[in-house]
């Protein structure tokens, strides 16, 4: 069971009966089985209109206020939740944005062929397993990354706009922010940050970047510098 499976589980103890939330939940229910870029947009729209009672708000509060750092109020509820489903969203969001397309498969088997490299030959060059290879050709594998394509063009002697073109991708190195923080390991002058401080750091960054600013911005400013005082005190303890 992911996460976002282990939240529904709890969140469904509430018996909260909110069509708002429950009109999200069964949309993801659905996507997850067939996800289609219309079924994203459609739960984008769902995740925006989310709106709680204060009673609501409360009960959320209690069940998961205490285990969050960015959750201080019962205020905070709406955005709890928003946040919540806009997690999930992104994975499935990922399976539309990397299936691959069938001329891609072709185009690296055929760059392959013209060549006259085994697939062996082409994974040892590429740094890449020889099964991960073979099923791209075949087209069992998900869209590969910026890195992967950058890869293959080498290997191939093609500039890398031709295949990101036939990969249907943008020429890009753009990484979302969570991939950054939790898929290398991220120094800060010289000090490797520890899981629960990637864990802070997201979550500070993503408070700043979603705060309104508006006249009650003094309530997203608490919520930020309590997260950087509890990012601060796990500089204190790795001392």
């Amino acid at each position: 069971m992911g996460k976002y499976e282990e939240f529904v589980e709890e969140f469904q103890t509430l018996k909260i009966k909110n069509d708002s939330i429950n009109d999200v939940m069964t949309m993801i229910v659905d996507a997850d089985k067939n996800v289609t870029k219309e079924k994203i947009m459609k739960i984008q729209k769902g995740i925006e209109d989310i709106q709680t009672t204060d009673n609501e708000k409360q009960m959320i509060f209690k069940k998961f206020g205490e285990e969050l750092t960015a959750f201080r109020s019962p205020a905070d509820a709406n955005r709890f939740l928003r946040n919540k489903f806009k997690r999930k969203l992104k994975l499935l969001e990922n399976r539309t944005e990397r299936s691959i397309d069938a001329s891609f498969s072709d185009y690296i088997r055929r760059l392959r062929k013209d060549r006259k490299y085994t697939l062996k030959e082409v994974a040892k060059m590429a740094g890449m397993s020889f099964s991960y290879i073979s099923r791209l050709e075949k087209g069992e594998r998900k869209g590969p990354t910026f890195a992967i394509i950058e890869k293959l063009a080498n290997v191939y002697n093609v500039p890398v706009e031709t295949l990101l073109e036939v990969a249907g991708k943008e020429e890009r190195k753009d990484a979302k922010l969570e991939e950054l923080i939790y898929a290398y390991p991220v120094e800060i002058k010289g000090e490797r940050l520890t899981p629960k401080q990637k864990d802070l750091m997201v979550e500070l960054i993503t408070a700043i970047h979603q705060s309104d600013w508006d006249e009650n911005k003094h309530q997203d400013i608490a919520s930020i510098l309590n997260l950087i005082d509890d990012f601060k005190k796990t500089q204190q303890t790795t001392y």
